[in-house]
């Protein structure tokens, strides 16, 4: 059995005293080819999908590469999540990007770990992603981004979590994508007010025109959301009154009468 044989079949085994060894006894190019892709991809790729994160943490600390690629295709932050992901794939995705993994590139059928993760509404990995350095407006070969995906799909709290977490950390919820801009297609999908709401706190703009020059509010009351279209009109309007009010003030003045610092 070769040295990266005898490596994997300790990783697999679970075995965290055995697979120390064997790293013990490897040095140079032989630790660098036992750690390597073989034919059923690197043996930090073993770990990952079996969600062992001190079992990577110790295979990257023996200097497995974080940037290989899984077997499938996938990157490895990818693969952590749709291995079941959570806190044990978040703490992965922290050692991943603490040694400069991809968290961005696009894997398996163009997905990337972002829209991973939104689709299956697993903030802890999203949270581990954004705050390894993953890019909050990045999309996936689809053209679809995280915050896009969710505005679509949000229905719970979770949900919710996700979306205001990529916001926070600077996805633009006017940024038109490949069916209009977030708050756009929340609208499509029936405008669930809790993710409307949330897209208009972080800046939403509901007066423009989305995808056929329908407005958000129009395509909502074509749907028979009249409550959500309601809502949205008088948010539209508050904007048009408050932009009157501040082209009416002088220069340096804040809307409440005092001046600005």
């Amino acid at each position: 059995m070769s040295e990266g044989a005898r490596l994997r079949e300790a990783i697999r085994c679970g075995d965290m005293g055995r697979v120390a060894a064997e790293l013990a006894g490897l040095s140079g190019e032989g630790r660098r080819k036992a750690l390597g892709a073989g034919e059923e991809g690197p043996a930090l790729e073993l770990a990952v999908e079996r969600l062992w994160p001190d079992m990577a943490e110790l295979l990257l600390e023996a200097g497995a590469d974080p940037s290989e690629r899984a077997s499938g295709g996938e990157t490895l932050a990818e693969l952590a999540i749709l291995a079941g992901g959570g806190a044990a794939g978040a703490r992965i995705i922290r050692s991943l990007g603490a040694r400069g993994g991809d968290l961005d590139g696009l894997g398996r059928g163009g997905a990337i770990p972002l829209t991973r993760a939104a689709v299956q509404f697993d903030r802890e990995c999203l949270r581990a992603l954004l705050e390894g350095g993953a890019d909050p407006q990045r999309r996936d070969g689809d053209g679809d981004s995280a915050l896009g995906l969710l505005a679509e799909t949000a229905r719970g709290e979770r949900s919710i979590g996700c979306m205001r977490d990529l916001l926070e950390a600077g996805a633009d919820p006017n940024r038109a994508e490949r069916d209009g801009n977030p708050g756009e297609r929340a609208c499509a999908q029936g405008g669930w007010w809790p993710a409307l709401e949330l897209l208009l706190e972080f800046g939403w703009d509901p007066r423009r025109f989305g995808p056929g020059g329908v407005s958000p509010e129009e395509r909502l009351r074509g749907m028979g959301e009249w409550a959500a279209a309601d809502r949205i009109a008088a948010r539209a309007e508050a904007l048009e009154e408050r932009e009157r009010l501040e082209r009416r003030l002088p220069a340096g003045a804040a809307p409440g009468g005092r001046r600005g610092l």
